[in-house]
């Protein structure tokens, strides 16, 4: 059976790096993002084969910009006056942020989130094309109605079985293509009972272009090597991504700020 798991992982990250590969050809990838995939892809594999008894770095290496912060516009999942504070920088339209949001958010809110150990920030970024902003600007008008993270999760599960589904077709992209649109939000408004009125009329206002553009600026001073995603912080140090899919690391990490 273990035989046949590590099989199945195998064709997968194989799947996945052909998609990848395609990818980068994308205007919109950007060497860090590339190098991000590649990591990914690697570190599921490894990891879920037996390799996590390795040791793992716990912050990536490189240029350092200024620390993150939880802003007024952010919003905390979980306890705000918890000791670990994890923060992500997404986008809506990248797929390695649905990946991370499917395979390893889960574990953070369960293990770390709902247990009062971490509080949560996603701040959405939109540097992929207008999609990137609709989605941003959806989750910044469920925030009126205290939905953003209701918001947020409906959008990414939307989102991955987008991705998923281009991959078995064998669709080169599944950014631009139309899916995340104002249709999309107000049937994922309606599900978490927003005020769709309310909703619709804050989407179109244009009032909220500002909040991402703040998120935007604060990414280009803390990614000062080059904005990718998704990207995490633990208490104001960006995390290697081999340690975010590898729960043991994970662990560790968070414990070690806890003490």
């Amino acid at each position: 059976m273990e035989h046949t798991n590590e099989k199945n992982q195998m064709n997968q990250a194989e799947e996945i790096a052909q998609f990848i590969k395609k990818e980068e050809k994308k205007e919109w990838m950007l060497p860090a993002s590339i190098v991000f995939a590649a990591v990914v892809i690697a570190a599921a594999f490894v990891y879920s084969s037996g390799a996590a008894n390795n040791p793992a770095p716990t912050v990536e290496q490189g240029a350092i910009g200024k620390a993150p912060e939880i802003t007024a516009a952010d919003v905390v999942r979980g306890n705000s006056d918890a000791k670990v504070t994890i923060i992500e920088f997404g986008d809506f339209q990248c797929p390695y942020c649905g990946k991370f949001f499917n395979d390893v958010a889960p574990f953070i809110k369960s293990a770390f989130v709902d247990t009062g150990k971490a509080k949560l920030v996603y701040k959405p970024l939109a540097f992929l094309g207008q999609e990137s902003e609709n989605s941003a600007t959806a989750v910044a008008c469920a925030q009126e109605q205290g939905k953003f993270w209701e918001m947020h999760d409906g959008i990414f599960t939307a989102e991955y079985k987008e991705v998923e589904q281009m991959i078995a077709r064998k669709i080169e992209s599944s950014e631009n293509n139309g899916n995340l649109n104002l249709n999309l939000f107000t049937k994922i408004g309606k599900e978490i009972g927003l005020d769709q009125n309310a909703f619709t009329e804050c989407f179109n206002s244009g009032k909220k272009i500002e909040v991402t553009a703040a998120h935007m600026r604060e990414a280009q001073e803390v990614m000062t090597d080059g904005i990718s995603t998704p990207t995490v912080y633990i208490n104001g140090k960006k995390v290697d991504p081999r340690v975010l899919y590898d729960k043991q690391a994970l662990t560790v990490l968070v414990e070690s700020y806890l003490k």
